[in-house]
């Protein structure tokens, strides 16, 4: 699963649809404390879904600034990690890095569902251009 952190709290109930619609036996995301991550992890905890939380290396090696790509390399570390998972994508807002999880997953062939706030499926191939 990767998402906008910005995703808006009104629009959460798509993302529980779409999860529950697709009844995966593990969600992997970001663990981002705010936007879709969160709201994944809400919807994991009610279904008592397993979830996994591959978290990006803001601050290694970097001597305590940030670091620039930390968290598309952490987003292809979850491709890699886990080579069978479906990608279920929530972007809102610019979502940098939703759109290069979702370009990435769709270069490694990789099953991906594209959903707006509505709900509405969005052709990956086209969104992430």
């Amino acid at each position: 699963m990767t998402g906008s952190r910005a995703w808006p709290p009104h629009a959460a109930h798509v993302i529980w649809q779409m999860l529950t619609a697709h009844a995966p036996a593990l969600v992997i995301h970001g663990g981002c404390p705010e936007g879709a991550d969160d709201m994944a992890e809400a919807w994991c905890r009610r279904s008592e879904t397993d979830s996994r939380i591959v978290r990006a290396y803001w601050t290694r090696h970097t001597g305590g600034k940030l670091a620039r790509g930390a968290g598309h390399a952490r987003n292809s570390r979850m491709l890699e990690l886990y080579p069978d998972a479906a990608v279920l994508a929530f972007p809102f807002g610019k979502a940098s890095g939703t759109r290069g999880c979702v370009k990435r997953a769709v270069e490694l062939g990789r099953p991906v569902l594209v959903f707006d706030t509505a709900g509405q499926l969005v052709p990956s191939s086209e969104w992430y251009r």
